[in-house]
């Protein structure tokens, strides 16, 4: 029904997803942001990570914190903010591994081993774009004066989508030697990321670690990610 219920509705899919047994890293992804941003969110940290951006070169986007109880356009936020700030953070961390002292050099080495790994990358930016859709259809449910109609057609054009994103964009497996692209219009940042990531093996000029297993090949540990994760995580909230 339109209203909050039926984003309430959506909201309770998110969080069943996220209590999977086979999705743990869909709750420990938000968690590991948390944790970095819980460093810089606030005091003489949150300056220096703003000194950072203009170290780095980059505009600065505000530091957003994961709830469980916030709907899908505020996860959706800590995940694309995160992905802009990335540069930056690493850049700041950078600085406290080189110059900071004893635990701030512990929590940054931390942090940074996380983010220079490509599975974490990938996973962020392509949850960034997932989301973007469950926020699509959530705000829909939200909207006053929407005719019931209206939200079950939304529903099912948006379970449409996701089974079409689902079965010829993430699910790999059966298809692989097709090796059908990403569609931008669906994921408008891993696309725009992609080439880099799967040529260069970096994200923003910083140079990532693959699993052992796929060594130094970029594009099968990306594929890697979106059919381990990514389709996993999609599949669930279908």
């Amino acid at each position: 029904m339109p209203g909050w219920d039926g984003g309430h509705k959506t909201e309770l899919v998110l969080a069943d997803v996220r209590k999977d047994e086979v999705l743990t890293w869909y709750k420990e992804v938000p968690e590991a942001i948390n944790e970095i941003h819980s460093k810089v969110g606030y005091g003489k940290n949150y300056g220096a990570l703003r000194k950072a951006a203009v170290k780095a070169g980059e505009k600065f986007y505000n530091i957003q914190t994961f709830c469980d109880t916030r709907f899908a356009q505020a996860e959706r936020k800590v995940y694309k903010n995160f992905v802009l700030n990335y540069l930056t953070s690493v850049t700041h961390f950078q600085e406290k591994v080189e110059n900071g002292k004893d635990e701030e050099r512990a929590y940054a080495s931390k942090f940074l081993a996380e983010m220079y790994k490509l599975v974490f990358v990938v996973t962020v930016i392509g949850l960034s774009d997932l989301l973007a859709k469950v926020k699509e259809v959530s705000l829909f449910q939200q909207t006053a004066n929407t005719l019931p109609w209206e939200v079950t057609e939304k529903e099912a054009e948006f379970a449409h989508r996701f089974d079409e994103v689902y079965t010829k964009q993430l699910d790999f497996k059966d298809h692989e030697s097709r090796n059908e692209p990403l569609n931008p219009a669906d994921f408008p940042l891993l696309c725009a990321h992609q080439e880099e990531i799967e040529t260069q093996g970096t994200f923003m000029g910083v140079a990532l670690k693959t699993a052992p297993v796929h060594g130094r090949d970029f594009k099968k540990a990306f594929r890697s990610v979106c059919t381990t994760r990514l389709a996993k995580c999609d599949g669930g909230l279908l």
